[in-house]
């Protein structure tokens, strides 16, 4: 499965990490334990970009990938009622290489040759 994590940070691979994301619903802010943030869509609301944009693949099965379900769900009913994607949130426990970077240009996310 493929999903991006966000951050102002150049990384060489994905470590997890505890502390506040700013671009997360209020209820999956903090968690207290390190986790690496993905989400399900490579975009996040243009007033919260960051400067590079990560994407990884991992298996649906991973025993370290969690989500939160109540989170899930709610955005399932908002995704029936809005016409723009909503992101499922995901929390990987454990480090990860990356496969794509991107930089943000000011307008859209570029691919960065590695």
């Amino acid at each position: 499965m493929k999903l991006y994590h966000f951050t102002n940070l150049q990384l060489k691979q994905l470590i997890p990490e505890i502390g506040e994301v700013n671009y997360l619903p209020e209820e999956l802010k903090s968690l207290n334990i390190p986790v690496i943030w993905l989400s399900n869509l490579p975009n996040i609301p243009r007033d919260q970009k960051t400067r590079y944009r990560y994407s990884v693949d991992v298996p649906a099965n991973d025993p370290d990938l969690h989500f939160d379900k109540a989170q899930q769900i709610a955005a399932q009913v908002f995704q029936l009622i809005s016409d723009n994607e909503v992101p499922v949130w995901y929390y990987l426990t454990r480090e990860i290489g990356i496969l794509e970077t991107w930089e943000w240009n000011g307008t859209e996310y570029v691919k960065v040759a590695t």
